[in-house]
């Protein structure tokens, strides 16, 4: 009968020494594979060997139960050992990775757009969906307005067999680029399940908020001398010098253009770099 063998990179062990289970992948959507393993070895070099596979983050793993070659975490359930013998236990899990499949789209409110880099992460029971994505500028105008909507249909190109509602997270920094191609923008977009609970921290790093803050100061400042010194040499009315420094300045403008000033709050020099 031929004898088979549970193999961690290039470590080999009797397949005896490992039983098989499955569970649901939160990422692939699939059912992946795991080994629980329940051995002893003798002796510092094999000690040497477990121990320096169980600080890797990941290991390959050849599974003679299914068949197949995965890559899999590992991590060390137990150990154990007797004073004066030269033996050691442990109990060790491998859990298949649970990979994304690779898509090259997100949908948002049925429009599509070239993704660059995404991830998701387990937010306690709910997940976390991060995209960075390259726009036109046409794309960029048009996505802007949908972020600020309270919930959106999302759907990842190629995996999801129809959209599903989110909500808007923050961080949505963005930038813009050129190249042979011409201008085009990197934008940061996050999303979480509508009933995921929003966090309560807010904060800006402290030197961000203390330059804005003398920026916004010297500005305003500037802003009023200027206005007083137009009206002193009637270049404009008083009429409009009252609305210029009074609290209703937003009639003053279209709607469309405050928004596009409120979306350089989170432009930044690459929204690679932020992702």
């Amino acid at each position: 009968m031929e004898q088979k063998f549970i193999g961690i990179n290039d470590f080999k062990m009797n397949a005896t020494a490992g039983s098989a289970f499955s569970f649901d992948g939160v990422f692939s959507g699939k059912k992946l594979a795991g080994i629980k393993l329940d051995f002893r070895i003798y002796g510092s070099d094999q000690e040497d060997k477990i121990e320096e596979l169980l600080q890797k983050e990941r290991v390959t793993v050849k599974d003679p139960f299914i068949q197949r070659t995965y890559e899999s975490s590992i991590s060390m359930l137990s150990s154990s050992f007797q004073a004066g013998k030269d033996e050691k236990s442990y109990v060790i899990e491998l859990r298949e990775i649970d990979s994304l499949p690779k898509f090259d789209f997100i949908e948002i409110n049925d429009n599509r757009f070239n993704i660059i880099s995404y991830k998701e992460e387990l937010l306690s029971d709910a997940i976390g969906r991060y995209a960075l994505l390259r726009l036109s500028k046409d794309q960029f105008v048009q996505l802007s307005r949908m972020l600020r909507e309270p919930t959106i249909k999302f759907k990842r190109v190629g995996i999801d067999e129809k959209p599903f509602e989110l909500r808007i997270g923050g961080g949505m920094y963005w930038s813009q680029h050129f190249d042979h191609e011409g201008e085009y923008f990197k934008r940061i977009v996050s999303f979480f399940p509508p009933d995921l609970k929003e966090s309560n921290l807010n904060l800006a790093a402290g030197n961000i908020q203390s330059a804005m803050a003398h920026m916004l100061i010297a500005l305003s400042l500037r802003f009023e001398l200027l206005v007083k010194e137009l009206a002193t040499s009637q270049v404009i009315s008083d009429e409009k010098t009252e609305l210029l420094l009074s609290s209703h300045w937003k009639e003053t403008f279209p709607t469309e253009q405050i928004d596009e000033l409120y979306d350089k709050l989170e432009l930044v020099e690459d929204a690679e770099k932020e992702f």
